[in-house]
């Protein structure tokens, strides 16, 4: 993709659009302060991946609600679930 292979982006452009329409949902129903792309897609597609699905968040999202997100790409991107599970575990369990 970074090479402008157009089977790539052309296939960005199709992931992107499914993607930031679950997206404008998950943020009409949670109202998160922050969107985290995180793992092997970010890995590989990176900053296009989110100026790609930015728009497509924003055309579907409550206007309100996306404007008070913020999105980032993750700087995790062996297993994030699992640091995420590890992190709940330390946090619930080890802390308290």
């Amino acid at each position: 993709m970074r090479q402008g292979d157009s089977t790539a982006l052309e296939t960005l452009g199709r992931f992107c659009r499914p993607l930031g329409q679950a997206l404008a949902d998950a943020v009409a129903l949670l109202d998160p302060g922050l969107i985290v792309f995180g793992g092997w897609v970010s890995a590989a597609l990176g900053e296009p991946l989110v100026a790609a699905v930015i728009p497509v968040i924003k055309e579907y999202a409550f206007g309100t609600c996306f404007e008070a997100t913020t999105t980032a790409l993750g700087g995790h991107q062996d297993n994030p679930v699992s640091l995420g599970m590890a992190v709940l575990a330390f946090e619930t369990h080890l802390l308290d």
